[in-house]
């Protein structure tokens, strides 16, 4: 992919570098379509391949090949790159490219074509914060709220936090992913370890201690 493509991403998730670190780190023969128009890149869609369970959130199986658009990671991102009436020119020469069920996850734009199936792969949650910092939050809330959340701060004091590289991703964070990982009811994917600690920048990971014993994290 050329530097065009990033003028037309609209998060990291979109972006080369990340698109590049999805190829080595959770392969999943992932192609990348663009359409120029008077040598301007105009639209761009990442298709990749995979097995899905039509029956997730049930106890059956039954697994289907698809040809999906979108990000082969678990977010609410999606594939599909440019204005509607650029990228459903492109959804026509992918048609032609690609065979059998094909899945367009998170694009929020109508699509005319009807081979398409469009679906969210996870909600979007947007808080809209009304106060200018932390401490003008808790004065607005009412006594109760704001004495149990006084009190569950009380018992973080000792706790030590530290921010640096995901390539200090350990086996201890991985093993904390994954217990979560096997309490879940839908395992739609599991990531390697590789894939947490050779995120690019700027990702970061934020860990959390109590003296040497790690109690949670967050990227």
């Amino acid at each position: 992919l050329k530097n065009d493509w990033d003028l037309l991403a609209n998060s990291i998730y979109q972006k080369r570098s990340f698109l590049a670190h999805l190829e080595k780190n959770n392969f999943s023969n992932q192609r990348y379509y663009v359409l120029y128009e008077d040598g301007f890149l105009c639209a761009g869609a990442v298709v990749y391949s995979l097995k899905i369970n039509l029956f997730t959130f049930a106890k059956l199986d039954l697994n289907v090949p698809m040809q999906i658009i979108g990000l082969p990671i678990s977010n609410d991102e999606n594939g599909l790159l440019g204005s509607a009436e650029y990228t459903e020119i492109l959804l026509s020469e992918i048609f032609k490219q690609e065979n059998g069920i094909a899945l367009c996850l998170n694009y929020q734009q109508p699509v005319l074509n009807k081979k398409l199936i469009k679906m969210s792969s996870l909600p979007s949650m947007i808080l809209r914060r009304e106060h200018e910092d932390w401490e003008s939050y808790l004065q607005s809330l009412r006594h109760p709220y704001r004495r149990r959340i006084l009190n569950a701060l009380a018992k973080t004091q000792n706790i030590r936090s530290q921010s640096e590289s995901c390539n200090a991703f350990s086996d201890d964070h991985y093993n904390q992913y994954l217990q979560v990982i096997h309490r879940s009811k839908t395992k739609l994917e599991v990531m390697g370890m590789k894939f947490f600690k050779n995120l690019p920048d700027p990702f970061k990971l934020d860990s959390f201690y109590d003296q040497e014993k790690l109690l949670y994290w967050h990227i």
